[in-house]
């Protein structure tokens, strides 16, 4: 009896220590994969679809950072119920007027900044994309221009990804096509869409809950978060492709715990449409433990966060002409004074302070 008693008071204690932490937008919403780490750059988690993270771990003083609000410092001992609120950043896009132009030129700006326990921030790069969407010929060919180094590759664009070919003459995304999109890609796992309220949808394969959609009507945006590398695992499991299968578990093996958290932002009229321009921003994390060679496990995590900063409807001479214009120097200060002349969100400031000595370790 005296031992039950000992283990359930362990485990209460641990229960009652256990710092949950719940972040939510102004309305009370709650704000899935938000990346929660210490005031001194260390990361912590990331919360999940509910908002919430279940662990603080111990830290009092944390960070708290998502692409589409303000980071927010806070001290978890003075938090009602764990409860934190992030205020929306201040970026935006401005309006466009469509024109009858043969070329519609979106410009995105991406930061990729990789993390781990040990070190906090470790690698930075970051870049300039050229979208020149043809309007006639129904393509979207983009170019990235690097600012910075970094050993992590990335791809070349996030919006030639989610626009595809589906661009009619009027440069329109097919209704509804991002979601359409989802649903061919998890057909293995009977992934669908499902409505829950007249703002928010579920996403579900077979395996359960993978994401949700929710329309911010008073913003005019629609928000994307879901787990792909879930969704991918689900796929290969329901395939039975035993050589597939243990690829992706030796690959999970080497990554243990991998989760990846993507989150993306359009602009939608009233009837929930959007055009390839209307693209506002993308998040997408990645959080795993790697094996290293003497069987230790160690923390990463790795953030890339892609912006629309430049719209225009144009001819081919106007789009050589903005690409010729739109120019990043390479230093940080260049970068840094970029974003904020493009209202970008600032990072919490122990991770500024981190990239400004690793840019005067890695200037090339």
């Amino acid at each position: 009896m005296k031992l039950w008693l000992l283990a359930a008071l362990l485990f209460f204690t641990g229960m009652a220590n256990a710092q949950k932490i719940t972040v939510t937008d102004t309305d009370g919403n709650p704000v899935p994969y938000a990346s929660v780490m210490t005031q001194d750059a260390k990361f912590v988690g990331i919360t999940d679809l509910n908002g919430v993270l279940a662990d603080a771990k111990g830290n009092k003083q944390l960070s708290i950072t998502h692409v589409a609000y303000k980071t927010k410092e806070v001290d978890v001992t003075t938090l009602a119920d764990g409860r934190v609120t992030l205020e929306d950043s201040d970026f935006g896009l401005e309006e466009i007027t469509v024109s009858p132009k043969p070329f519609v030129y979106v410009q995105t700006y991406y930061r990729c900044i990789f993390y781990d326990e040990t070190d906090g921030v470790k690698y930075y790069r970051a870049g300039l994309t050229d979208n020149v969407i043809d309007r006639q010929k129904k393509e979207n060919k983009a170019k990235t221009r690097h600012i910075s180094k970094a050993f992590i590759g990335i791809v070349k664009t996030l919006l030639n990804m989610l626009a595809g070919s589906a661009i009619d003459n009027q440069s329109q995304i097919r209704t509804n096509r991002f979601e359409k999109s989802l649903i061919r890609h998890g057909k293995e796992v009977g992934l669908t869409i499902t409505e829950e309220s007249p703002n928010k949808k579920i996403i579900r394969d077979t395996f359960g809950i993978v994401g949700q959609i929710i329309d911010d009507k008073e913003a005019g945006q629609r928000h994307f978060a879901y787990d792909s590398h879930l969704i991918h695992k689900h796929k290969v499991q329901a395939g039975g492709n035993e050589k597939k299968i243990k690829k992706l578990e030796a690959r999970d093996e080497k990554k243990k715990n991998r989760k990846d958290a993507d989150f993306t932002i359009y602009q939608i009229d009233e009837d929930g449409n959007y055009l390839p321009e209307d693209f506002v921003m993308q998040q997408y994390l990645s959080d795993y433990d790697e094996v290293e060679k003497d069987g230790s496990l160690t923390h990463n995590f790795m953030l890339v966060q892609v912006f629309s900063i430049e719209r225009a409807y144009a001819t081919k001479d106007e789009v050589k002409q903005i690409k010729k214009d739109n120019k990043l120097e390479k230093s940080y200060e260049a970068i840094q004074q970029f974003e904020r002349q493009n209202k970008i969100p600032d990072l919490p400031e122990a991770v500024q302070q981190k990239l400004n000595e690793l840019w005067k370790i890695d200037k090339d």
